[in-house]
Parts: C-alpha cells; structure tokens; sequence
C-alpha cells in the first residue's frame, strides 16, 4: 500500500488479497471497467475509495468480510490496512 497525498493506493495483488480473490480476477475487474484503477508507469494502482466503491455495488453475502478486510488490516496476509 501507498500514499500518496493522503489517498492510499494498492496494486492488484493488494486489492485481490483484500477482496480475498486471484490477482487475475482484479484484472478482469479493471479491463470489464466494474473496477476503477490507473496506469502509474507498469503497474495498475487502485485507491482505497475505488475498492470500497466497488465492493459496495457488489452483491455477494460477502461484502462484509470485504470491508473488515479493508477496514481492519492484518500485516501481510490477505488484508488491506486503512
């Protein structure tokens, strides 16, 4: 995770670990346009609010493992930090 002028941002393993899906399914996120993130040289970076804004329009019964995963943190496992 970055920061950068008080946004954070996540490349697409951070974002698949938090949404607790394969960095490959991220990618298909973003190139379908049901996730928003920009090109910053090779990588895809992806903002805190981009990732809750797309877990908010999803409707799968596990939005709220989601957002604690987003919310909560843990270390460097499958959980973003706020």
């Amino acid at each position: 995770m970055r920061e950068i002028e008080g946004v954070r941002l996540y490349t697409i393993p951070e974002a698949a670990a938090a949404l607790e899906v394969s960095a490959q399914t991220v990618r298909s996120y973003i190139k379908s346009g049901q996730l928003s993130a920009q090109r910053v040289g090779r990588p895809y970076l992806i903002t805190g609010e981009s990732l809750r804004r797309f877990v908010s329009g999803s409707s799968s019964p596990e939005v709220p493992q989601v957002e604690r995963n987003l919310k909560n943190g843990l270390a460097s496992t499958r959980i973003l930090p706020q």
